[in-house]
């Protein structure tokens, strides 16, 4: 598929997204649409304005909105062809429409946005991290949703639909590999490799970072999706207290 022909795809996807979460959450961003106006400083401020916005109604709950107001920014920069920033949206909205319980919506949003990011490392130098960063997303999410032989057919799926060099970039990234020890983790039904994470350093170097772990609970805190997926492990919790219990005696 070429590029322009994604892109065609990508802005007919954001215009039927944004079209049912309007529906469904039955409001609307305030101001005037990023994509309506014309001066393109204009375009860049609205875009600032609606991005902190939904940040802000993401930290006190409302999710519906967050999800409706990264749509419209979807919307214009699918229009304007950066594949990178079209692809972190889908991420934002994909965890949004999670917490809203709206899941298959959320799967296909994060599905989509992967490629997207991996297109658009070449121009923008934080995207290839966060291409792997969708992929635990996505791991996170068909765990956490699906009944394990689903979830397992839908990881194989999301695998086959890359291309080998797409799939190359994700496995050259830590959180392609707190993904897998996620999915070890469902399939063992225990929080082992997780806690194999503590022991295991960064490909990055990251002045601050010591283990993988600290890289996950950085997603952690950022995509629920992924607390909930981590948290639902057998014992993950039971251990994580026990720790605590230990650090303050």
């Amino acid at each position: 598929m070429g590029i322009a022909t994604s892109f065609v795809e990508l802005r007919a996807f954001a215009e039927e997204l944004s079209k049912s979460l309007l529906e469904k959450v039955e409001r609307k961003p305030s101001g005037q649409a990023t994509s309506s106006l014309k001066d393109p400083l204009e375009q860049l401020e609205a875009t600032i304005r609606l991005l902190d916005s939904s940040f802000s109604h993401k930290e006190s709950g409302d999710y519906g909105l967050a999800a409706v107001e990264l749509a419209e920014n979807l919307r214009y920069y699918a229009m304007a062809g950066e594949s990178a920033k079209c692809g972190h949206f889908l991420l934002e909205i994909s965890d949004c429409l999670f917490c809203n319980k709206l899941f298959d919506m959320s799967i296909d949003c994060c599905a989509k946005a992967i490629p997207l990011l991996v297109m658009g490392k070449e121009t923008e130098g934080w995207a290839r991290e966060m291409s792997a960063v969708g992929e635990l997303l996505f791991t996170a999410l068909v765990l956490h949703l699906r009944e394990p032989s689903e979830a397992r057919e839908a990881l194989l799926n999301l695998k086959a639909s890359l291309t080998s060099k797409e799939r190359r970039v994700l496995y050259q990234e830590d959180a392609h590999r707190i993904a897998g020890r996620l999915a070890k983790c469902y399939k063992s039904k225990s929080s082992g490799p997780l806690e194999e994470l503590r022991k295991m350093a960064p490909r990055k170097r990251r002045a601050e970072t010591e283990n993988l772990y600290v890289v996950l609970e950085e997603w952690m805190e950022h995509f629920k999706a992924v607390r909930k997926a981590v948290d639902n492990i057998p014992l993950f919790r039971k251990n994580e207290k026990s720790r605590a219990s230990r650090r303050t005696k």
